[in-house]
């Protein structure tokens, strides 16, 4: 293999194992407009916080199965019938007043809960609804002052808090969107060391996890969120209320709650601008049109691991033009090679003349030794992006393949972590390497022997835990790249 093919092929791998590590700590998103300055009624530091004992209750609806802790009159769990999925939903619906947690009152009606507060100073009320057939929340803030005196609340009403130690393999596909008139800010929880105070006209508040998101939207504007790390395992997103009751008076705020997977159909229909939650990262547009075109293979074949073979097929037919060049050019370099080496020798004692005659010799013989690397440069885009639209796709959740169980994750065969296709993927890379070593001189082949023994096991080191789906479409590629080449390779007159 030429140095320059070799070259390109090691910083590959090298951005794709950096790539790899950085995306296992947090999903970075640019956000201009994220500041760390809190609003009057935040505290940056953790409340002390009166320990108040809980009385856990069970609630279920025809979408939802709530667990709650009645005296907090807060939602610790919510669990999607129609998905069987449980969303990480702690606190939810809490209210809490100088740091310690009000006490409600609990009411069941069907399809509906009442959670009341009162004393001499204020009357609170959260009435929370749930519409038959529907899978959103309807949430309902009454706030009453009985007193003779002005009543002047500052309250913290928590969306839901987030526990890092729950899922830390899961954390990094947290996701925070402000949605604005005129745009979307993207925050990674994980970035949150204190506070984030979002305020201005915000329409809806958007948190997504790996496959599903949950949104809360007001009918009028919020004026302000806020992301606080509460402490080293804990994140709360909450609203601040400030209420402001002359005596007799009441007032009262309304929310919905969505619940919903990462769809982009699903959600377009609550909300046309709900399906901006879904991103892919840098590669973004090539991820949702490789999505698009892998729906589209999808119907027609009723699988989708047969359908991400297809469109490995169609990606291998747009770059084959290229392939053939790298193949082609791969053993006009390996041709000359023995002429390249009597130049070395020629001039071991002057590098920049023999750069300069290497580069004569390629002139001459109307190679271009870019060409080798020409497939690669399109690849990379092509694989972050696919790699991002098949781990956070949600259509490919659970989707099966012969003996694969779901392929936006490894085959974990067993329950263990045994991989199958990462070894195939491997020993294809070695019939490959071997192959391109045909027509080799013993002394070419000696040279080449450590790198066409240390990519496969590299390559097979990075992929082994990489998402099923993504495997299957390396290996799909190599496997077409291998038979290209058994039939493209042949003598070269140079």
């Amino acid at each position: 293999m030429e140095k320059r093919v070799i070259i390109a092929v090691g910083l590959s791998i090298a951005i794709l194992l950096l790539w790899s590590k950085y995306t296992l700590k947090f999903y970075h998103i640019e956000n201009k407009e994220v500041r760390e300055k809190p609003s009057e009624i935040i505290s940056l530091e953790p409340s002390k916080r009166e320990i108040i004992e809980e009385k856990i209750e069970n609630f279920s609806t025809e979408k939802f199965e709530l667990e709650l802790n009645t005296i907090s009159g807060s939602i610790r769990e919510i669990f999607l019938k129609d998905y069987k999925y449980k969303f990480p939903f702690e606190d939810g619906f809490l209210m809490r007043e100088k740091g310690v947690n009000l006490i409600f009152e609990p009411l069941f009606e069907k399809e509906k809960i009442i959670f009341s507060h009162k004393n001499e100073e204020k009357e609170i009320s959260k009435i929370i609804n749930f519409p038959k057939y529907k899978n959103f929340i309807e949430l309902e803030l009454n706030f009453k002052n009985p007193s003779e005196k002005n009543l002047d609340l500052n309250l913290e009403f928590f969306f839901f808090s987030w526990d890092l130690d729950r899922n830390k393999e899961e954390s990094r596909f947290w996701e925070i969107g402000i949605f604005k008139p005129d745009q979307i800010l993207r925050q990674s929880p994980l970035r949150i060391k204190r506070a984030i105070s979002y305020k201005g006209d915000i329409q809806a508040i958007g948190i997504r996890d790996h496959y599903f998101c949950i949104f809360i939207k007001s009918k009028e504007f919020i004026s302000s969120f806020v992301t606080r790390r509460s402490d080293e395992k804990k994140i709360e997103f909450f609203l601040p209320l400030q209420i402001q009751l002359p005596p007799g008076a009441s007032d009262s705020r309304n929310l919905l709650i969505y619940l919903a997977p990462q769809d982009p159909k699903i959600l377009k229909s609550i909300d046309p601008r709900f399906s901006e939650i879904i991103y892919f990262g840098f590669f973004d547009p090539i991820s949702k049109l490789l999505l698009g075109f892998l729906e589209v293979l999808y119907r027609v074949c009723r699988n989708w691991g047969f359908a991400i073979v297809l469109l490995t097929f169609f990606i291998f037919l747009l770059s084959y033009p290229l392939t053939l060049k790298q193949l082609r050019s791969t053993r006009q370099l390996q041709t000359l090679q023995p002429e390249v080496e009597d130049l070395r020798r020629l001039y071991k004692d002057n590098p920049q003349r023999l750069n300069k005659e290497i580069m004569e010799l390629y002139r001459r013989k109307k190679i271009n030794p870019l060409e080798g690397c020409l497939p690669l440069f399109l690849q990379i885009p092509i694989f972050f992006s696919l790699y991002q639209a098949l781990i956070r796709s949600f259509d490919l959740r659970g989707a099966n393949f012969l003996w694969i169980k779901d392929l936006s994750r490894p085959e974990n065969l067993f329950g263990k972590n045994i991989n199958i296709l990462p070894i195939f993927m491997v020993l294809m890379m070695f019939l490959q390497q071997k192959m391109s070593g045909a027509g080799l001189t013993k002394e070419q082949r000696e040279q080449q022997r450590m790198m066409s023994i240390f990519l496969p096991f590299l390559f097979g080191f990075i992929f082994y835990n990489m998402p099923s789906g993504l495997v299957l479409y390396w290996s799909t590629h190599t496997l077409l790249t291998l038979l290209s080449q058994s039939r493209s390779l042949k003598p070269f007159r140079v």
